[in-house]
């Protein structure tokens, strides 16, 4: 019979404790994880609840920084699946707790306040707060710009910006700022190319195609510039073929665009073949 000295009991204690913290983080993890898997499948339901577990089981963590990391995870993944799911009030909340959490801690890494500010901009703008959705933007860029938080970032906060601008009609700032985005992206997508990154590269040429494309749709808004803007709505349209295939619903609006600058220069056509592939698209 194993007699337990006040020793051995302490020791026994503490490993008790000790693997009841560790279940806690295995399990918030495993929420948080799962919670990322189902978003990432398009599971925005499923997602919003493993999120919200996650968060429920961080105040289990006994280690603070751990419980802060999760925390810091769950409230930014359920951000994303409420805004996904359109649920905007409730995501606007959940966006300026995670924002309240990082002040709280200044010594962790700037570039998730930067994150958090990005997502709060994003959905204020679906709110149609306009006003405050700038504010938003500008601080988040203003931040990535000072802590020089990788300039892919830089480049999206400008973007967001510029949608904003572009929303008002305010063509010449908006102008501004895509091209700079656009430059910025285009760098970041050859260096992706150098280093074989697949991933980053096609996040990249993405956003490069957003550029492009809002550029596209200034010149057909504005100065009714339509060789110029059949360059960037061309550009658009290949960056997209590329990474998300032929046939993603994403390709409607620069296909549209694509058709109205097409009559516009007279290639009529064209335009109908193109319009013709649009209506597949939204058929589908």
């Amino acid at each position: 019979m194993l007699l337990l000295t006040r020793t051995s009991c302490a020791g026994v204690l503490i490993f008790l404790l000790a693997s009841l913290a560790l279940s806690q983080e295995s399990l918030a993890k495993a929420y948080v994880d799962g919670g990322l898997s189902a978003y990432r499948s398009g599971r925005f339901e499923e997602s919003e609840l493993l999120f919200r577990r996650a968060l429920g089981e961080s105040k289990n963590v006994s280690n603070e920084e751990l419980r802060f990391e999760v925390a810091k995870l769950s409230l930014n993944g359920l951000t994303l699946a409420l805004r996904s799911q359109r649920k905007f009030a409730a995501a606007e909340e959940v966006a300026r707790d995670m924002i309240k959490l990082l002040e709280l801690n200044p010594s962790d890494d700037a570039g998730d306040l930067g994150i958090a500010l990005n997502n709060l901009g994003l959905i204020l703008r679906e709110e149609n707060k306009v006003a405050e959705s700038e504010a938003v933007h500008r601080k988040a860029l203003a931040l990535r710009e000072t802590i020089k938080d990788g300039r892919a970032n830089v480049a999206i906060s400008m973007l967001n910006l510029g949608a904003l601008f572009f929303d008002q009609e305010r063509y010449s700032e908006a102008r501004v700022l895509f091209i700079r985005a656009s430059d910025i992206l285009n760098s970041e997508v050859k260096q992706a190319t150098r280093d074989k990154d697949m991933d980053l590269l096609e996040e990249y040429l993405l956003s490069w195609a957003t550029c492009r494309q809002n550029l596209a749709a200034i010149n057909i808004n504005e100065n009714r510039q339509y060789s110029e803007a059949l360059t960037f709505v061309q550009q658009a349209i290949t960056a997209r073929e590329i990474t998300q295939g032929k046939d993603h619903p994403d390709l409607i609006d620069p296909l549209s665009d694509y058709a109205k600058v097409l009559r516009k220069l007279g290639r009529t056509r064209e335009a109908i073949a193109v319009e013709a592939r649009v209506r597949k698209l939204k058929a589908k």
